[in-house]
């Protein structure tokens, strides 16, 4: 009877376990994005922009091009040089072909030695100018979308200042908090699923930093369903980025 009376205690106790457990709770986080900053090297006028706000753009594409009268005095001036050091190469071959004929026959071949370091020194001033000409482009540094775009054309843009941003799938990830009954449970690289209310499906990703220390909820996280005073921020990325926009708000379940 004792016996009987232990069983039934436990099954009592197992019973309720079970029912007081429930399923978790998801963590409340939102999708958060670090943009990239295009700007130019050197100062001047807003000649054009090839992209607009939202448009999707390829590493390496054109996004807009600087000028003003500096850099049109400037473009001119090495468009000349340009076409001096073309001619001067072409001499240069010209001389240096019939120096190797005359160094056959017996000439000074010092004339030889000097006209090739002439030819050397031309076509460093050539891939110099053609580098120059280069610059009053400025392209895409990575694959993303158009954020924002800080100037319009006509304006004056000083050096290294940002024209544009540009959001690279790769850069959005989500920031999520986990009360601190929980936080001993997490891991740095452990995956989770994130979801949203538009999201098809849930998209996986792994855990890559985890607060120290613990914080006040922010006022979003308080409207979540699971309340608590104090919570512990953590991020997840997803090797290929993530389809969300920045300030999404989104569900964090753990991968268990």
């Amino acid at each position: 009877m004792k016996r009987r009376h232990q069983w039934l205690a436990l099954m009592i106790g197992l019973l309720l376990c079970s029912c007081g457990r429930g399923p978790q709770q998801p963590w409340f986080g939102y999708a958060e994005g670090k943009d990239i900053f295009v700007s130019p090297t050197k100062p001047g006028w807003l000649s054009s922009l090839s992209v607009r706000r939202g448009d999707y753009v390829k590493k390496g594409q054109v996004l807009f091009s600087l000028d003003d009268t500096h850099l049109l005095a400037a473009r001119d001036q090495t468009e000349i040089a340009l076409a001096e050091a073309k001619q001067q190469l072409a001499s240069l071959r010209t001389q240096i072909a019939t120096a190797r004929s005359a160094t056959a026959s017996g000439a000074d071949s010092l004339q030889l030695s000097q006209l090739l370091r002439q030819e050397k020194a031309a076509e460093a001033n050539l891939a110099a100018t053609r580098f120059q000409l280069s610059r009053r482009q400025v392209v895409a540094p990575m694959s993303g979308k158009v954020e924002d775009i800080y100037f319009r054309v006509g304006q004056f843009v000083p050096a290294t200042t940002p024209v544009m941003s540009v959001l690279p799938a790769k850069n959005v990830f989500v920031r999520f908090f986990v009360p601190q009954a929980q936080f001993s449970n997490v891991r740095l690289g452990e995956r989770v699923h994130v979801r949203c209310d538009v999201c098809s499906r849930a998209i996986t990703a792994r855990i890559t930093f985890i607060a120290r220390q613990q914080q006040i909820p922010p006022p979003m996280a308080l409207l979540a369903a699971s309340r608590q005073r104090l919570v512990f921020q953590l991020e997840a990325r997803a090797r290929e980025g993530m389809p969300l926009n920045p300030g999404q708000s989104v569900d964090v379940t753990p991968d268990r």
